[in-house]
């Protein structure tokens, strides 16, 4: 099979994209046709969301600092309501927090803690996770054994990048088909749970809110959409017990859309408003645009939550559960050695790559930020071959005189890791690579 077809076959037919498609009977309760059943192990890549890390590197941070039968893992379909997985969640701490209590090193375990007390769960989230987590506090009971949540790019005001595969399913950077993207992502409420529920929808010189109505108008479907609203502001106003949140920064990110012939387009910018929420405007009465960034993919204050201050970290969304930094402020918060205020220091740059690239093909990366091309390193990692580093190209100083560009050049079709450093964590990215219009995803021969 191509180098490409692993990760792009199965969403290349209309077969492998119809199977995902959430049924009448799933939405009515009949669910365990699709089955999770462990963390990411490798890494993938999803339309419109792009490439996917493994949690492989959170997994055994934890194994470091916690005893490897009190770890578990919860997989869950996230084609389904938050709602829905976050009921599944509860059951899943219930039974592994009696198991372990049980377990004779629990015991042990106690003895030497200064309280003596049985053992409390912490919740380690990262992404739509965080959403089941805040969940949980609506389900009866469900938090009491909680000591602490820990979250990481949580979008608890959503992303617009949503609106893509709900909208028409284009603007994809492979061949898939696009209808069937589109019909996919259409019937599943877990993706309406990921819908931005902040002023994003740029319309007569104004950011308005994302209405039912509009969703509908773009082909989504109306009672899942106004089902997700509804639990949206049921959610608004939950609180996540110990709640610690990593929230990525600096990185590009669509912030709002509006809508032009049909076709939904995202952009970084919103417009700054004044402490009565009102369009602030320039000299020449214009709405002045505002960028705030985020982890490329949720925009910085969706990422947020009111009276939790964010912990923040110059990287990209897929990348946070494998930065050595949160990984060791996780640690230290497991063991409650406190805040270790490990950050990434210099890395306080933004990368800009788009999600796939042509193989073979001169592309550019461009670091956003304030940067000296000098102390930066730059390193292209074959996933597929063990991460084996295939190039180190230079950076070198950004064509129109702000920070800096690296001229890449991925060898054949597949997926790789950009990884760029300032002395410290790197700030990192999977791309896709693809051939123009050759690899098919189709085996050879």
């Amino acid at each position: 099979m191509g180098a490409v077809a692993g990760y792009t076959a199965r969403w290349r037919y209309r077969s492998g994209l119809a199977a995902l498609a959430v049924t009448d009977e799933e939405r009515g309760g009949a669910t365990g046709r699709v089955q999770a059943t462990r963390l990411l192990a490798g890494p993938a890549w999803l339309p419109v969301f792009g490439g996917i890390e493994p949690y492989h590197r959170l997994l055994g941070a934890l194994r470091e600092v916690v005893h490897p039968a009190a770890i578990a893992e919860f997989a869950y379909d996230w084609r389904l309501s938050v709602v829905h997985n976050a009921s599944l969640l509860a059951e899943t701490i219930d039974r592994h927090l009696t198991a372990w209590r049980a377990h004779p090193d629990h015991a042990h375990g106690r003895r030497l803690h200064p309280e003596q007390r049985d053992a409390q769960v912490v919740v380690v989230a990262h992404s739509m996770g965080g959403l089941l987590a805040r969940a949980l506090s609506a389900v009866g009971g469900a938090t009491d054994a909680i000591r602490m949540t820990i979250t990481m790019g949580t979008p608890f005001a959503g992303s617009v990048k949503t609106l893509e595969a709900l909208a028409h399913g284009r603007g994809l950077p492979v061949p898939l088909p696009a209808d069937e993207v589109r019909e996919m992502a259409r019937t599943a409420p877990g993706l309406y749970d990921l819908l931005p529920a902040y002023r994003c929808h740029l319309v007569d010189g104004d950011a308005r809110p994302l209405s039912a109505e509009v969703v509908t108008q773009l082909g989504g479907d109306g009672e899942l959409a106004r089902e997700a609203v509804a639990r949206q502001q049921r959610s608004a106003g939950l609180l996540l017990p110990g709640h610690v949140l990593f929230a990525g920064i600096k990185q590009p990110t669509a912030r709002s859309f509006d809508i032009r012939d049909g076709v939904v387009r995202l952009w970084r910018h919103g417009y700054r408003r004044d402490a009565e929420d009102n369009i602030a405007l320039d000299a020449a009465g214009r709405p002045i645009p505002d960028d705030q960034g985020g982890d490329g993919t949720v925009y910085r204050y969706a990422a947020s939550l009111p009276r939790t201050p964010a912990r923040t970290f110059a990287q990209q969304h897929v990348a946070l559960p494998r930065t050595r930094s949160i990984l060791d402020n996780i640690g230290g918060l497991i063991t409650e050695a406190g805040n270790l205020d490990i950050m990434l220091g210099a890395n306080e740059f933004g990368l800009d790559i788009p999600d796939a690239v042509s193989a073979g093909e001169p592309s550019l990366i461009r670091i956003i930020g304030d940067v000296d091309p000098a102390r930066l390193s730059c390193a292209i990692e074959d996933v597929a071959d063990d991460d084996r580093v295939v190039a180190r190209p230079l950076p070198t100083a950004g064509s129109d005189g702000a920070g800096a560009q690296v001229a890449i050049r991925l060898p054949r079709t597949g997926l790789y890791r950009i990884r760029v450093a300032a002395g410290s964590d790197p700030v990192s990215k999977l791309v896709l690579s693809v051939a123009d219009g050759s690899d098919d995803g189709r085996p050879a021969g």
